[in-house]
């Protein structure tokens, strides 16, 4: 987790653990000054999270901020799979140092790239945002950054994208 960041878990009796971070919750990045009322709108409407979760030489889970085109939607293929997703696709990463840390950077951009035709992917990397390694949210870049290819390409395998 970058330094100006900070996480807390806190570990439930049960066994549960609940991690805190100062991140600002999507409905406050949705809310901020930053966004028009026409953007606001739009990100409300089209904006889809998801989470992908695969394994590397470690397991990930990473959380995504995407919009799809109508044709990139996920169809059903031969025997219940799902296909590939069609469509020209366009994948927005975030640096590793402050204050650039959050797929929330490229929202400015995200718009206009749609109006564009393409399909817009924000991936968060592990350790930033919602995304883990390992089940920890606070994983250093140093851990998984040799595997940083690595992990696009299975990130972009899950969202079914070629």
């Amino acid at each position: 987790m970058p330094p100006y960041q900070q996480a807390l878990e806190i570990n439930h009796l049960g066994g549960e653990v609940f991690t805190f971070s100062e991140e600002p919750s999507d409905v406050c990045a949705l809310w901020g000054e930053v966004l028009k009322e026409k953007e606001r709108s739009f990100l409300r409407k089209a904006l889809v999270q998801e989470t992908v979760t695969f394994s590397v030489k470690d397991t990930f889970q990473l959380s995504t901020r995407c919009l799809w085109q109508p044709e990139a939607r996920v169809v059903e293929g031969a025997h219940g799979s799902a296909a590939f997703r069609e469509g020209t696709f366009v994948t927005l990463l975030h640096g590793h140092e402050a204050p650039l840390t959050s797929s929330w950077v490229w929202v400015k951009l995200a718009r206009p790239l749609f109006k564009r035709g393409f399909s817009v992917i924000m991936l968060e990397l592990p350790g930033f945002g919602r995304s883990k390694m390992n089940m920890d949210s606070a994983v250093k870049t140093q851990e998984w950054c040799q595997q940083d290819w690595h992990i696009l390409g299975q990130a972009l395998d899950e969202l079914k994208v070629q």
